[in-house]
């Protein structure tokens, strides 16, 4: 729960500063670099999954970014829902991009 508040509060600020700025600034991404920190002391036995499913949607964020089909910020934001603990309930972080 922690987490999703810190990661929500991240993509909150960062949708507000692009449709301000059209860009967000990197210190942005702290808090949900929190998060991320706390899912992985929290979650430190069943780790494995949760890495096999931040590496996957990494990877796939990266090449898009590579590509130029998608930004930075868009990127680092999909690895940030996928680094939420809950398979299937992104709701918290994806709400806070939308407030």
């Amino acid at each position: 729960m922690y987490a999703q508040v810190l990661i929500g509060i991240s993509f909150a600020v960062a949708a507000y500063q692009d449709v301000k700025d059209r860009s967000v600034n990197d210190l942005v991404w702290a808090p949900a670099l929190a998060g991320a920190v706390y899912i992985v002391y929290a979650l430190y036995p069943g780790l494995g999954l949760q890495l096999v499913k931040i590496g996957l949607v990494g990877g796939i964020a990266l090449a898009f970014t590579y590509v130029g089909a998608i930004g930075q910020a868009d990127a680092i934001a999909l690895v940030l829902v996928a680094a939420d603990p809950y398979q299937i309930s992104p709701i918290l972080p994806l709400f806070g991009a939308a407030a």
